[in-house]
């Protein structure tokens, strides 16, 4: 699984020199006798630095799976791309987090959900719960379209 953040044309040198110099780091450190980290110290410095001319953005998403399926070798891939939403006022990450929290959290409240832990949202939203999820997602304006099943080749 990979993870890529992209913020604006430019941003990942200036993360990656920040980093290199070591204000991203967790290692406590003390600062005229408060302790704190590089990162955290980094982070109250930057934020309000870190904001654009605008507020609006997109996120993206791949999910590719590659298995075995009635005996065949089998790809499945699902992508997302959601934007800004300017009808709740809200940023597509902020959608695209959220949303998915509040739809297990009404499981878990309807005890369609049962299993008790720690327990990550792909353990959890499979075989007959998929379907109804991603329905819901899109009802809630998130669609996650699946692409494509390729048959690789006959094992």
């Amino acid at each position: 699984m990979y993870e890529k953040t992209v913020r604006y044309p430019g941003h990942w040198e200036k993360m990656k020199v920040i980093g290199e110099l070591g204000f991203l780091d967790d290692i406590p450190i003390a600062l005229e006798g408060i302790v704190t980290t590089p990162r955290a110290f980094a982070e109250k410095v930057l934020v309000s630095k870190m904001k654009g001319d605008s507020h609006e953005d997109i996120t993206v998403l791949r999910v590719e799976v590659t298995g075995t399926k009635d005996g065949k070798r089998t790809k499945h891939r699902w992508e997302m791309v959601d934007l800004y939403d300017h009808q709740r006022d809200i940023t597509s990450m902020a959608k695209t987090t959220a949303l998915p929290a509040l739809i297990i959290a009404k499981l878990i409240a309807t005890k369609k959900i049962t299993e008790t832990g720690v327990i990550p949202i792909e353990s959890l939203i499979i075989r007959d719960r998929f379907q109804p999820f991603l329905d819901e997602l899109k009802r809630l304006g998130i669609d996650i379209d699946y692409k494509e099943e390729v048959f690789i080749s006959s094992e």
